[in-house]
């Protein structure tokens, strides 16, 4: 999707609020004037497009971002309609999101891009279509490699969004490299500091649409979709906090691949960090595996464990590999402390896949041509 912008948009809350606190949070409302300058389809039909929003009006609320997904049509012209938070001291809420605070001032005015990322660079060369961030240390931008059609691995969430995601993914194309393999990588990277970068540049991945991210989308239209993809993710695991004493060592392996080889990955992981380190769980459609084997017990205990299996149809990774995605979703101590480990044993893990898909590649087209 080309970058379309419109400007003096009136940022308006309404009182109706989903339940689910990651919608209320990432999900907004356009009027169709809004989404028509945007080249935003309408009816959405159950598509769901990222939009950055940069405020800029009234002057004390000037030069605030963060990205969203347009879920709805909402009556009236000019208009974007984001969500309070539960209370007035919450902080779950879309107004607290953009403007960290949960008043709406008065007059609120913005300018909507329909791409999320201000820049897109591809190869090391800074793609036309970009927009200029307001602080050049508040941004989100996406880096691409080109590599082979056999394999994608990327981070949705990296620099300060979901931290050390972005170092360990460059560890593990470093690795998968000097096994010779070259990768397809995209790295979505978010900063802003003073605890909001999560907050402001996080998309769940169900709702990642490739239009919105254009680096993604010359992927897509390079490969379609790989036989095989990884993702890097981080979650907290309470009650992780700056001090390492408290971190707990926590990785969930899901998406669309065997379970044999998310258990590959596991296997491979362990021989880098050794036996108990960390607890595992396979996540898979049929049933998950439990290995509380690490310091802190069972992770399927964690209150949120289920937001973290990556097996929905609809999350980018398994819309990138349908049949051989593998997610891994780390806690802080697992991403602070073992991430290059953990590189090089999912790169490890691969070139078993991938060596092990190429011969059957190579076998299935030397009986096509015996017959």
């Amino acid at each position: 999707m080309l970058l379309s912008t419109i400007t003096l948009v009136t940022v308006v809350t309404l009182a109706t609020v989903p339940a689910d606190l990651t919608a209320r949070r990432e999900h907004v409302g356009v009027t169709q004037d809004v989404a028509t300058a945007l080249g935003i389809p309408t009816p959405l039909n159950g598509q769901q497009f990222q939009v950055r929003v940069t405020v800029t009006a009234p002057a004390g609320a000037v030069g605030n971002s963060a990205n969203f997904t347009v879920v709805s049509i909402i009556p009236g012209t000019q208009q974007i309609a984001i969500y309070p938070s539960t209370s007035g001291t919450a902080t779950n809420g879309g107004i607290y999101k953009l403007l960290s605070s949960n008043t709406l001032p008065t007059g609120v005015k913005a300018t909507i891009y329909n791409h999320a990322p201000s820049s897109t660079t591809i190869d090391g060369t800074v793609q036309p279509g970009s927009f200029t961030e307001v602080s050049a240390t508040k941004s989100f931008k996406e880096l691409v490699t080109t590599g082979s059609a056999e394999l994608m691995i990327f981070a949705p969430h990296g620099g300060a969004i979901e931290e050390e995601t972005s170092d360990e993914l460059a560890s593990l194309a470093s690795e998968l490299t000097s096994l010779g393999h070259v990768p397809a990588v995209w790295d979505a990277q978010g900063i802003w500091g003073s605890g909001q970068t999560y907050r402001r540049w996080h998309i769940t991945a169900p709702d990642i649409n490739r239009e919105s991210y254009p680096g993604l989308d010359y992927l897509m239209d390079t490969y379609g979709t790989f036989p095989s993809a990884v993702a890097l993710h981080g979650f907290t695991w309470d009650p992780e906090t700056t001090d390492p004493a408290t971190w707990r060592f926590g990785i969930v392996i899901g998406g669309s691949a065997s379970v044999a080889d998310k258990e590959l990955v596991r296997q491979r992981i362990v021989d880098e960090v050794g036996a108990d380190a960390i607890s595992f769980v396979i996540a898979d459609a049929a049933g998950d595996t439990n290995h509380p084997d690490g310091p802190d017990g069972s992770l399927m205990a964690f209150s949120k464990y289920t937001e973290l299996r990556g097996i929905a149809g609809d999350n980018i990774l398994n819309v990138l590999a349908p049949s051989g995605g593998i997610q891994l979703e780390q806690s802080r101590g697992v991403r602070e402390t073992y991430a290059t480990e953990v590189a090089t044993g999912i790169a490890n893990a691969l070139d078993v896949i991938l060596n092990a898909a190429a011969l059957a590649a190579t076998h299935e087209e030397a009986v096509a041509t015996a017959r």
